[in-house]
């Protein structure tokens, strides 16, 4: 699941991994954080091609 925005909690309660795009954000949350953390769209679908499962 690749997001621009932080709704990644579903990901993370179903236990995907998961992309946020920060968009120069800080990631907010304290309770569960994103598998990975991309500055733009293009290195979040870059991780999602080459990570392994």
């Amino acid at each position: 699941m690749i997001r621009r925005t932080p709704d990644i909690a579903g990901a993370h309660a179903l236990g995907l991994r998961s992309s946020w795009v920060t968009d120069g954000r800080v990631w907010a949350q304290d309770a569960y954080w994103p598998a990975h953390v991309a500055r733009d769209v293009a290195a979040a679908i870059g991780h999602a091609i080459t990570a392994s499962e």
